[in-house]
């Protein structure tokens, strides 16, 4: 898993990327005693990792944002296709290549502490909030400015 371990990554990030990676996250689906097993965001299909992280109308819009961000140009649908993106086509030290290990990282946790804010708090999904947040963990950890991440230092 050379993508989810990396020196730039926050250990909270990282675990809750290993976690989705071990398809060990508590999502609704594979809590067999609710009753609900509907999405905390959208309401609509069942809460599965693939779906809250990836297929969830309000979470796409979200990784659109941080794909035309970082430059990103597949969509990724599942957690195994997110992985193997990541392992396959961003590799290397470059600041562009680091930030979007980092936002990738940070979306996957951000998405996950969002969920439990809404599930257990009655928060509701703030795209633009988890956005910024990532925006300025990237910008934080790589110490660089916005045009420095997209020039492909």
């Amino acid at each position: 898993m050379v993508t989810i371990w990396q020196r730039d990554l926050q250990p909270a990030h990282t675990f809750t990327v290993w976690l989705l990676a071990h398809g060990r996250l508590p999502v609704r689906a594979r809590q067999e005693y609710l009753e609900d097993r509907l999405c905390t965001f959208c309401r609509h299909d069942e809460e599965t990792m693939d779906h809250i992280f990836f297929r969830c109308q309000t979470v796409q819009q979200l990784w659109g944002r941080v794909r035309g961000w970082l430059q990103m140009r597949p969509q990724m649908a599942t957690y195994r296709c997110m992985l193997r993106t990541f392992r396959r086509q961003y590799q290397g030290t470059s600041t562009l290549a680091r930030a979007r290990h980092l936002a990738m990282s940070a979306m996957v946790h951000h998405i996950w502490m969002a969920r439990n804010y809404s599930m257990f708090e009655g928060k509701r999904f703030d795209g633009e909030l988890v956005f910024r947040k990532i925006q300025i963990h990237v910008f934080r950890t790589l110490g660089v400015l916005a045009d420095q991440v997209l020039r492909h230092e």
